[in-house]
């Protein structure tokens, strides 16, 4: 999860760039198992993220 939380706050980067550096075949499979462990989902890490590094 640590290498797609890298990949969520690339530019450009998508949902399913995250979930591949993962390990994950599909998006919704990866944003239930990020979402499990963070807290989160992937939108709302992103979001908080680009807001704190900004």
């Amino acid at each position: 999860m640590e290498v797609a939380k890298k990949v969520l706050l690339q530019a450009g980067a998508s949902l399913t760039d995250a979930a591949e550096s993962a390990g994950y075949a599909s998006d919704s499979a990866f944003t239930r198992a990020f979402k499990k462990e963070t807290g989160q989902s992937p939108a709302e890490f992103r979001k908080l993220e680009s807001t704190v590094h900004s």
